[in-house]
């Protein structure tokens, strides 16, 4: 199992949900059983949550977008990644897993380097978004809500073992205290609905509990979590039975979500579309 050091230094690529699957599962088989690492990482999505709330309409000043840019162009280009492999690892190194790059299984990133090269990119990328107008801005929170919906679908399609299960106010019961939000799981009409389960997961930068079911014979994930202001921008909307629903199409896969009292329902299954807004 990997140990705190490794959690705590790569926390924030886990809460904003960079990891590659296979290594977000061991982070979060420790997760489960280490409460520090949790209490951590809880407190990384709550700073970031704070930040983005207090400061997501400030306009950097342009002198600062040129520093920004100055600085990345005059900065000394990495190895590329074979002959990082290759290289000795550095006693302050940190393995970080490369997602879907064949051959190349880590490279090794100090870690003073990284926090920097990682702050740097994002503001590039913020500062590039300020300064393309309304318009540019509207289409940078269209785009921002895409990830949300594919990252649902991620939750989905790996077959996370689940953390309790047994009858819904069982599980209701299991994750209070964990999650800053209540939780209840969907009840769905019908006799051919059966709840297999749920665990502590992730939506992005944001906690979530994920409930596993079968319905008429297919697995459907339901994650629940608190979304963020514009998180449907740009996706289609349906009114049925005087409800909106949210949905998109990501990898094949319809993911409608219903809001209800702040918290977000997005429902994943490989239903066809119809199927999938009725049951949502």
């Amino acid at each position: 199992m990997i140990s705190c050091g490794i959690v705590r230094r790569h926390v924030d690529a886990l809460v904003d949900g960079e990891l590659e699957t296979s290594v977000r599962v061991e982070f979060d088989a420790h997760l489960s059983t280490c409460p520090p690492c949790r209490e951590h990482a809880a407190f990384s999505r709550t700073i970031k949550q704070a930040v983005r709330a207090e400061f997501g309409a400030v306009r950097a000043p342009d002198h600062l977008r040129l520093r920004v840019l100055t600085a990345l162009q005059s900065a000394t280009p990495p190895p590329a990644a074979s002959s990082v492999e290759e290289r000795p690892q550095p006693r302050d190194a940190t393995a970080v897993p490369v997602a879907a790059t064949r051959g190349v299984r880590v490279f090794w990133m100090p870690a003073r380097y990284a926090v920097p090269a990682a702050a740097a990119a994002v503001l590039l990328a913020a500062l590039a978004t300020r300064n393309d107008g309304d318009g540019g801005a509207e289409s940078a929170v269209a785009a921002a809500a895409v990830p949300l919906f594919e990252d649902v679908v991620r939750r989905h399609a790996v077959d996370h073992p689940t953390e309790v299960d047994g009858p819904p106010q069982q599980v209701v019961g299991w994750f209070r205290g964990k999650l800053q939000f209540p939780v209840r799981p969907v009840v769905f009409d019908g006799d051919d609905a059966h709840l297999l389960g749920a665990r502590l997961s992730n939506v992005r930068e944001r906690d979530a509990a994920a409930f596993y079911y079968e319905v008429h014979g297919h697995r459907v994930t339901v994650m629940v979590f608190e979304p963020p202001r514009q998180a449907f921008a740009g996706a289609q909307r349906v009114n049925v039975g005087g409800r909106v629903l949210h949905y998109r199409q990501v990898r094949g896969y319809t993911v409608p979500v219903v809001e209800h009292d702040g918290v977000g329902y997005a429902f994943t299954s490989d239903l066809d579309s119809t199927a999938m807004i009725q049951l949502a």
